[in-house]
């Protein structure tokens, strides 16, 4: 009886063993197993890649008082997409006005053609005394004019070198008569501008300066200044004054290559006298006593005697 209830022991106990090896682990209820996430695939050891260092450009040394501004970025040459500034039409000119002219040769002038224009008689200032212009050549589209007196002024500003380059931010000096005074501006070249005059067939190709400084201080418009030589820190020749606009601190200035076309020649190139911050109120003194820059008046009625004070062009 023993021995019977022994092998169904041992039968049930093998019948168990059986379904334990037979029966997949994720089926046997218990509490879940944990299993570990697979290790990550080896790296391969990378090492950072160098790059050279940027070669950059050395700085120039700072120029010593007095000396000229070292420029290294070049003025554009002119383009069709330069900015366009229109003139508006203020019609004919009703009484006298004055601007500003200087030689260009023996008894030969340059000035702004609107400083000119409708004018009776043009008189200049030469050693205190109203001398007329027997002459007067306009340009058809800039704002360029010539006039020619029986009388001589003095030297006439050294002309630009052909090969002469302009560069941006380079100083540029004004002489004239703004308000009727004898008065001076320093600019700086900022680019080119297209005028657009009224009545004109085409847009003038100009330069654009800011204005940094004037000599000496005053307030208010421009006016009387066009027609004036702006020279650059080498005293030589480099445009005409026109324009201005107080508010924006813009003053524009025809292109000697305008005048080249209504004047009979050109001073020559050469040095003239050097001009910094400085020295530019003698300088601009020194030019309007010896005759080379000076006051020119439109008379509006020929038959009067010049005025002493007539209210500024423009």
């Amino acid at each position: 009886m023993i021995g019977r209830w022994l092998r169904e022991i041992l039968f049930v106990c093998g019948f168990l063993a059986f379904l334990w090896v037979m029966i997949p682990e994720e089926n046997i209820p218990g509490p879940p197993r944990r299993i570990p996430p697979p290790d990550p695939p080896p790296v391969a050891e990378t090492r950072p890649r160098l790059e050279p260092a940027p070669v950059l450009p050395a700085r120039p040394p700072p120029a010593a008082p007095g000396a000229p501004s070292v420029l290294t970025r070049r003025l554009p040459p002119p383009s069709i997409n330069d900015p366009v500034i229109e003139i508006a039409d203020k019609g004919v000119r009703r009484g006298d006005s004055f601007g500003t002219a200087f030689v260009l040769d023996r008894g030969v002038w340059g000035t702004a053609r609107h400083v000119t224009e409708s004018c009776g008689r043009i008189h200049l200032n030469l050693s205190g005394r109203w001398t007329a212009a027997s002459e007067l050549r306009m340009h058809r589209n800039a704002d360029v004019a010539v006039l020619r007196t029986e009388k001589a002024g003095g030297a006439a500003l050294p002309g630009p070198d052909p090969a002469q380059t302009l560069f941006l931010n380079q100083s540029g000096y004004h002489i004239g008569y703004p308000n009727g005074r004898a008065a001076g501006l320093r600019t700086r070249l900022i680019g080119r501008t297209l005028v657009r005059w009224p009545g004109s067939a085409k847009a003038e190709p100009t330069l654009s300066w800011v204005e940094v400084e004037r000599v000496p201080e005053f307030d208010g418009p421009l006016g009387g200044i066009s027609g004036g030589p702006v020279v650059d820190e080498q005293g030589r020749l480099v445009g005409i004054t026109i324009a201005s606009s107080v508010r924006r601190q813009r003053v524009t200035t025809s292109l000697v290559d305008s005048l080249r076309q209504v004047a009979p020649a050109l001073p020559r190139p050469g040095p003239g006298s050097r001009i910094d911050p400085a020295s530019f109120p003698e300088v601009a003194a020194r030019l309007r006593r010896a005759d080379t820059v000076t006051m020119a008046y439109c008379q509006a009625d020929p038959g009067s005697p010049p005025p002493r004070r007539p209210k500024p062009a423009g």
